[in-house]
Order: structure tokens, then C-alpha cells, then sequence
């Protein structure tokens, strides 16, 4: 989708599909250490989030799959309070101005995902014996 602040992850699929040749216990602590990472993001979308009752803060959750690392949340009117639109409620329309709280939490831990991904794939380079 245009306009998501995206942090790349070039190559993560491989080095992890290489990290389970050499040795299974390395990719899962990397997922880990990945998981770790994007868990402060969410913390953070959780304290940018408009609160009401507070569900929305507290439904963000880290994922991390081969090709990406992310947060999301399984609450249907997530997508809205991040990006804005119009609702239907028993046929009134709504518009709900975007929040962006996931991409204010990105774009404010940046430089702190990046070295953060750095170092937990250099620390299993080290464990594999490639430094």
C-alpha cells in the first residue's frame, strides 16, 4: 500500500532458509530476537493509539514471518483508526480521521529497528561461527 513506512528487510528470507540448514535452533532465535524488536514498536503504537477503552492499545501484537516483520491487530476497526474512512453504523455515515499510530511508532523506532535487526542477525552469525 503506498504511503506505509516500511523498514526492508532484503535477504532476511535467505539467511534465515541458511540459518535452518546449518542449525534450526539459530533461526528460531533470530525469529526471537526479530519478534523482540518489533515488540517495542508495538508498545509504542499501544501508547499512540486514541484510547476510549483502551482495547485497541492493548491489541497490537509483533509478527514475524520469512518475509516480513510487522505489528497488527486483529480488531476490525483497526485499519480505519490507522489510515481513516468513512463507517456505516446503522446507516449513518462516519469519517474517521486517520490516527497512524502503528506508523508513527515505525517511523519514531527507525534507526532503533535497524540496529536492532543488525545486531540479532550478528549475533547469529557469531553462534554459527561466521565471524
Amino acid at each position: 500500500m503506498a504511503g506505509r513506512p516500511a523498514v526492508g528487510t532484503d535477504g532476511l528470507r535467505e539467511l534465515r532458509r541458511d540459518l535452518k540448514r546449518l542449525d534450526n535452533d539459530l533461526a528460531k532465535g533470530l525469529t526471537r530476537e526479530l519478534r523482540e524488536e518489533v515488540a517495542k514498536v508495538a508498545a509504542e503504537a499501544g501508547t499512540l493509539a486514541p484510547r476510549l477503552t483502551g482495547a485497541l492499545a492493548d491489541s497490537y501484537r509483533p509478527f514475524v514471518t520469512a518475509r516480513a516483520a510487522g505489528v497488527r491487530s486483529r480488531l476490525p476497526y483497526a485499519p480505519v483508526v490507522e489510515y481513516g474512512g468513512p463507517i456505516s453504523p446503522r446507516g449513518a455515515d462516519i469519517v474517521i480521521k486517520r490516527s497512524e499510530p502503528v506508523t508513527r511508532a515505525v517511523i519514531r523506532q527507525t534507526d532503533a529497528i535497524v540496529d536492532g535487526f543488525g545486531d540479532a542477525i550478528e549475533r547469529s552469525a557469531r553462534k554459527a561461527g561466521w565471524h
